[in-house]
């Protein structure tokens, strides 16, 4: 933050106010928020006036608390004033004494308090429209529109700072803060669903964001939950040609994308295919041999022809496989289950009544949890050796047995005629038993 001009720190919070706003009209939407219709009718039925409007705004009061904690959560200074100021006659909407206390515990000194007042009076002179103030303004805008038009601003303006200079810290501050901020813009287009306005601020910030796999990443989202397989493949294809290497966040909403669209054997593939990634005797292979027993149903999804996916996807991670394990050990470019992933196989693997191979994929994580306790999280993967207490080990696990005691029912006929689901039908009794036990 201390690298960055007044313009862009006026500019970010401006986007995030129009970031925050989306957020809390989702909220309101699904009935789900103080400043809601739904809450405010219950409230005012039982005689509660928290819920009542601010004096002269006609807005939920529920509304300016959302979006106050939300400004403070974000660390925007000049937007929190304006939440509790009215700047056109310069009377708080909040006592002194809150106010003063806030100042206080989220702006720390005299100095940093009158910063914050002069930022978030220019602030407001960028955002209201006439004769409104901040919040009635933000509730009534296009969001997403007004922010991209700072953003597109934002990125002009990054361009000429590039000619003729070296990218010294301020620009690539500059550089860092646009790709952020149009990863937010994305990821709350998609949640409103405006999938479109996701790729449209993609485009606008291409230069910044194509090399940052967490965009790809809410792209993809987008075209699985429009069930679009093509439009799954294209971001990859868009992907591949910017030379931005995939994460285990990205293959992990591929695959999703891939059961949502109907290709279920491409994402056992898909899944599969991390076994190529496996380095170590103790991770189950060396030099990307498979090698444990314990993963005979794994083994399956990769090496039958069934199972074969799209050629773009299957060449793309036999390339990254090699550059892992020939030439360098790259941990960032690694192809490794998160817990994201596993919840997502057990959960698709359920709903298409696959139960046997549902139980085996738990078997398998059983067997082999000590390798795969390691990848839980995307950026605990960064770390070769990762030391968790015997109290600990079982973490994550429990909540992928409950998963798979909500697709099966004591009564149901498991199928033991296939070679690699013998066993397990008593291996899933035990489940149920253990998990109605821990239930009470």
């Amino acid at each position: 933050m201390n690298l960055l001009t007044l313009q862009q720190r006026l500019d970010r919070e401006f986007v995030l106010a129009h970031i925050l706003a989306l957020r809390v009209k989702g909220e309101v939407a699904r009935g789900r928020h103080t400043g809601s219709a739904q809450f405010n009718a219950r409230s005012n039925s039982k005689g509660d006036e928290q819920a009542q409007g601010w004096e002269s705004q006609g807005d939920p009061r529920g509304i300016r608390v959302a979006m106050l904690a939300q400004a403070q959560a974000w660390g925007c200074p000049a937007l929190m004033l304006n939440v509790l100021l009215d700047w056109t006659n310069n009377a708080p909407l909040v006592s002194r004494q809150f106010l003063d206390r806030l100042c206080q515990e989220h702006l720390g000194t005299k100095e940093k308090v009158e910063r914050a007042e002069n930022h978030s009076r220019k602030l407001y002179e960028m955002i209201r429209a006439q004769g409104t103030q901040v919040v009635d303004h933000l509730w009534q805008a296009d969001n997403t529109e007004e922010a991209l038009q700072v953003l597109c601003n934002m990125v002009e303006r990054q361009k000429e700072m590039h000619v003729g200079r070296n990218m010294d810290a301020k620009v690539n501050a500059g550089s860092r803060l646009i790709a952020s901020l149009a990863i937010r813009l994305m990821h709350e287009c998609v949640d409103h669903g405006r999938g479109w306005m996701a790729h449209a601020v993609f485009a606008k910030c291409e230069e910044f964001v194509k090399h940052e796999p967490a965009a790809y990443t809410v792209l993809l989202h987008a075209a699985a939950v429009g069930g679009n397989y093509f439009g799954v493949l294209a971001v990859l294809q868009r992907m591949h040609r910017a030379k931005c290497e995939p994460d285990a966040v990205v293959w992990t909403a591929v695959l999703d994308g891939l059961w949502r669209t109907g290709k279920g054997l491409q994402a056992q593939s898909l899944f599969a295919m991390h076994l190529l990634f496996l380095s170590h005797p103790e991770d189950g292979g060396s030099s990307g041999l498979i090698m444990s027993p314990y993963m005979d149903m794994w083994q399956l999804w990769h090496k039958d022809k069934r199972y074969r996916g799209d050629p773009l996807i299957q060449e793309w991670i036999h390339e990254l496989a090699n550059l892992f394990q020939y030439r360098h050990q790259n941990d960032r470019i690694a192809w490794r289950p998160t817990m994201a992933t596993h919840r997502i196989m057990l959960e698709h693997l359920g709903r298409n009544g696959m139960k046997p191979e549902l139980i085996a994929y738990l078997e398998t994580v059983r067997n082999m949890w000590h390798v795969y306790r390691k990848w839980l999280y995307p950026r605990r993967q960064m770390t070769s050796n990762v030391e968790v207490s015997s109290a600990d080990y079982w973490h994550g696990f429990r909540s992928l047995e409950k998963i798979v005691l909500r697709h099966l029912r004591p009564e149901a006929e498991i199928d033991t005629k296939s070679g690699y689901v013998n066993g397990y039908y008593m291996f899933c009794r035990e489940i149920l038993d253990l998990a109605q036990t821990t239930s009470g």
